[in-house]
């Protein structure tokens, strides 16, 4: 909670926190989720999914919760120029902490070599713990009228949109698109009771879906407020041959920041197309994890923490900054065309614990860049059958994209995939609200229950349900 206090004395006590924390965290060097020592259960596995029965009717019904969902901004409010002298002290003092700490643990990792680069290092230190101070001190500050305003525009949308609907149509889409599935919404003959969804088992559907939208608003801090949307949504399978759940899922998406005025101009244009790309976002999640069955995404497939999923190969990722306590991120790599080969390694069964011999295929997508965020789906693949391919679209000349990609196994019928390619780092913080509504399946006494993920500080191979924009692989054109 933020306390009425001056700025710098703030500062101060930002930065013996920052201390504490940054010591400690060199003797743990993961913190957040990653470090949790129980994995999440993830039921269904493949071998106890709903579907897997031969005798179960091969098509999944999604319900959408009647349930509207609440528009709020979660930020705490205080005075804008109190916050500005926090974050200065917090900023400042925690830089200082980062180029105490930080440079000599770099330059004794670094060997000799580490002398000759000592600048780079002390200023990759320095923005370190620099932004460790920050967050620490802004503390999620937006003044009460741009709240309130802000407030008004996701509730219009909320009402406009029909959240849980659209997502549960987009789930539904996506079973069909991905899987050898058939899926439809149903017409509300799912409710609370185990016989309600055993009636849809008479109707042709072997499991049910319940997707409901819980939450839609705006975090943000500052005096001339940065804003990212954020969305919290439900997911619950259900076996229709007894009607109690088999898998659980709670989910946050959260956009790209953009200053208050970006999100209200062109008739809140940006802010529609971020709740429609949010609630698209989780529907896939909701389908990966409860139809799917994705696979490989509890632990970074690189030793070094730095990819989830298959690791590109061509273009070579780059990255910025230094590897410790989350801080190194992707930048540009090159390509020779407008129509590039881009390749990725191939699939390792042991590696992704796929179940014998099947079908193997590879997803591709390439998004354009605006404004350092992801825009419109530029470029799409399915089925790719071979680890590369050669763009067959001409991109723009001189522009950033993002791409990803993803493996499909298919056996037996029966569809798992990968998660979405991605870097491992940086690290995503959550505030309490977010964090809280982030969870997976878990099983206590044969029973499905919510694991929570304790951190507030998530690595994006593990819990998160959307890459982030500075998390995406990203290529620019000549």
């Amino acid at each position: 909670m933020f306390q009425r206090t001056s700025g710098w004395r703030l500062g101060e006590a930002t930065g013996r926190a920052v201390l504490r924390l940054t010591a400690a965290s060199v003797l743990l060097v993961v913190a957040g989720c990653m470090s949790i020592p129980s994995v999440p259960d993830r039921p269904p596995t493949l071998s106890g999914h709903p579907l897997d029965s031969p005798s179960a009717p091969q098509a999944v019904a999604v319900v959408a919760s009647p349930a509207p969902p609440q528009a709020s901004v979660i930020a705490k409010l205080a005075e804008s120029g109190e916050a500005a002298k926090s974050v200065a002290g917090g900023a400042a003092l925690g830089a200082y902490v980062g180029y105490i700490l930080l440079m000599p643990l770099a330059l004794v990792a670094a060997g000799p070599a580490g002398i000759l680069a000592a600048p780079s290092i002390i200023g990759g230190a320095a923005v370190v713990g620099g932004v460790v101070g920050t967050a620490a001190a802004v503390d999620s500050l937006v003044p009460k009228e741009e709240a309130a305003a802000i407030e008004r525009l996701a509730q219009d949308f909320v009402v406009q949109l029909r959240l849980s609907e659209a997502t549960a149509e987009a789930v539904v889409a996506g079973i069909r698109k991905f899987s050898r599935l058939d899926a439809a919404v149903t017409d509300g003959g799912a409710g609370a009771v185990p016989s309600d969804f055993r009636a849809l088992r008479e109707r042709g559907f072997g499991a049910a879906i319940e997707v409901k939208v819980k939450e839609v608003g705006f975090v943000g801090s500052g005096a001339d407020p940065l804003m990212a949307l954020f969305i919290t949504a439900e997911a619950r399978l259900v076996d229709t041959a007894t009607g109690q759940a088999a898998g659980l899922r709670g989910l946050v998406y959260l956009s790209p920041q953009h200053g208050i005025r970006v999100w209200t101009q062109d008739g809140a244009e940006l802010t529609r197309q971020e709740i429609l790309r949010g609630t698209n976002t989780l529907a896939e999640r909701v389908v990966d994890d409860l139809v799917l069955r994705a696979v490989g995404d509890t632990e970074p497939s690189d030793p070094d923490f730095e990819i989830c999923g298959l690791a590109p190969r061509r273009p070579k990722p780059q990255w910025s900054g230094v590897l410790l306590f989350g801080s190194k991120q992707p930048v540009d790599s090159t390509v020779e065309s407008v129509t590039p080969l881009l390749e990725w390694e191939e699939e390792i069964r042991e590696q992704w614990g796929l179940p014998g011999a099947g079908e193997l295929a590879y997803d591709l997508r390439i998004w354009s860049v605006v404004d350092g965020a992801p825009g419109a789906l530029a470029y799409e693949r399915v089925g790719l059958a071979q680890p590369r391919h050669l763009v067959e679209a001409p991109l723009k000349a001189g522009s950033t994209y993002f791409w990803s990609v993803r493996l499909r196994h298919v056996k037996d019928g029966r569809t798992s995939v990968s998660r979405w390619s991605a870097s491992n780092t940086p690290i995503v913080h959550l505030g309490g609200q977010l964090r809280d509504a982030l969870f997976y399946s878990h099983v206590v006494d044969g029973t499905v229950q919510p694991l929570p993920c304790p951190g507030g500080d998530v690595y994006p191979c593990r819990w998160l349900d959307f890459i982030p924009a500075a998390n995406y692989h990203r290529f620019r054109t000549p």
